[in-house]
């Protein structure tokens, strides 16, 4: 998997992913450009410039991390607590951030 954007600044961050995906985990150089790195290259194969698999030799990394088997169990607790809370909270987040179709009555008013 590769890691580009604000999260790709970080080792940690990489290492953790790994860790939790088991996958190996290629983070970007430059991770501040990535969304214009991206953009310039995929307009490089819309117009024939570059072919689409030429990409991944195009990409600089800054650290590849390998996924540590040791903390898989660590992680797999972490992660079931979090999808546990992201279940829980997401009638909290539904309701935040829907509009009601009728605005709330100023408050002391009666309708």
């Amino acid at each position: 998997m590769t890691l580009g954007g604000g999260g790709a600044a970080s080792s940690l961050w990489g290492h953790i992913l790994a860790d939790c995906t088991g996958t190996t985990i290629r983070r970007l150089a430059d991770s501040s450009t990535t969304n214009a790195h991206g953009a310039a290259l995929l307009a490089l194969v819309e117009s024939a410039a570059i072919a689409l698999g030429d990409i991944p030799a195009m990409l600089r990394t800054a650290e590849v991390h390998e996924p540590d088997p040791s903390t898989a169990a660590i992680h797999q607790h972490r992660l079931a607590a979090f999808i546990d809370f992201h279940d829980r909270a997401a009638p909290f987040y539904e309701a935040f951030n829907t509009r009601p179709s009728t605005p709330p009555s100023p408050k002391g008013s009666t309708p």
